[in-house]
């Protein structure tokens, strides 16, 4: 019934995957324009005019979520198409690098060392910017999300801001580009009434629903120890608040399996293309390898049993499950105006 895209730790990967990507949900248009230092654009667009998906999308995003994950936000919430939820930006990571090796031919002949004997050594340049179709870059800002939810991420300096010499936010001419939602039949986000109704029925729960008190505690929590700036030299202080600070982990902790115990239902459903995959990975994995002599194969399996990230980690997501609630009262908002009581008020009641 609805699809949440979920970005908030994809750090970003191939531009042209980012444009397929995008492409799934819009016929054809403009997905990124890319400047480069003289002046010149180049719009990247998806040319493809099948969607995969017509029906309505979220996008989870986090100040995790950069450069060709943001143009995949970017691009669908710039065409009305899809509903960012999540922090309040993304990363900000709207710039392309290129790698320039000094002591070889080069564009730039002063990067050229003066002897040609000397290891080898590369400069990191930035060469290009990043702008959504309608104009705006990613760099800095990042996407904002039309529903933002609580975190921590707020406070840390994790996103592109936070370094040094960043390159400012820019914006550029917007593509001459609409699409028709309502003509092609495709659920689109781009009424302001129905973003209203989402964040207002969203907002009610965080103040409310139980998981969101803990996320707020959580939160509080870890800003304050975040912007603490002095740490005692005195031994016993320094137990009796490690002490403190054990018993209120456990107490989170302990809470976090209360929730945990509710959670929703969910299946996974593994696409054809990862278990051809797997049965890639596991014929090359199942060649005899030589173990050292110091180290048998029972050790190996041991080893990787106890691997931290092999380890069951529980499914209890607070930011899916609010996603998931949003996706559902924009379903019954769909089902209304789909249905002879259009014209009658909704009422979203927290789930």
């Amino acid at each position: 019934q609805g699809i949440i895209l979920d970005l908030r730790m994809n750090g970003g990967g191939l531009l042209s995957e980012a444009v397929r990507v995008a492409g799934l949900f819009i016929p054809v248009g403009p997905v990124v324009q890319v400047l480069d230092s003289s002046g010149r654009k180049d719009v990247l667009s998806d040319r493809d005019p099948r969607m995969l998906w017509d029906g309505p999308i979220i996008v989870l995003t986090s100040r995790f979520s950069a450069s060709a994950s943001e143009i995949v936000a970017g691009a669908l919430q710039d065409h009305s198409r899809a509903l960012i939820v999540g922090n309040s930006s993304t990363h900000g990571k709207g710039t392309v690098q290129e790698v320039y090796h000094m002591n070889k031919p080069s564009p730039f002949s002063f990067f050229r060392t003066q002897k040609p004997e000397a290891r080898p050594v590369a400069s990191k340049i930035t060469i290009k910017q990043f702008f959504l179709p309608g104009g705006s870059s990613t760099q800095v800002k990042g996407v904002p999300s039309d529903i933002a939810l609580p975190s921590v991420n707020e406070f840390l300096p994790i996103g592109e801001n936070d370094l040094p010499h960043a390159l400012p936010w820019d914006e550029i001419t917007p593509v001459d580009w609409v699409n028709d939602w309502e003509k092609l039949q495709v659920v689109s986000a781009q009424d302001p009434d129905l973003i209203r109704s989402l964040s207002k029925a969203s907002k009610v729960r965080q103040g409310s629903l139980e998981e969101f008190h803990f996320l707020g505690e959580q939160i509080q929590w870890r800003r304050k120890r975040y912007e603490e700036k002095t740490i005692s030299i005195n031994l016993s202080l320094r137990v009796e608040q490690k002490i403190r600070d054990k018993e209120y982990i456990d107490k989170l902790d302990s809470t976090y399996e209360s929730l945990s115990e509710h959670d929703y239902e969910s299946e996974d459903i593994v696409l054809k293309v990862v278990k051809e995959q797997e049965v890639i990975s596991e014929k090359t994995l199942s060649k005899p390898k030589k173990l050292s002599s110091d180290r048998t194969s029972e050790e190996t399996e041991t080893a990787k049993s106890q691997d931290p990230e092999e380890e069951d980690k529980s499914n209890y997501d607070i930011y899916l499950r609010e996603a998931a609630r949003i996706m559902a009262d924009w379903l019954l908002i769909e089902k209304q105006n789909d249905s002879w009581e259009a014209s009658k008020p909704i009422a979203i009641r927290p789930l």
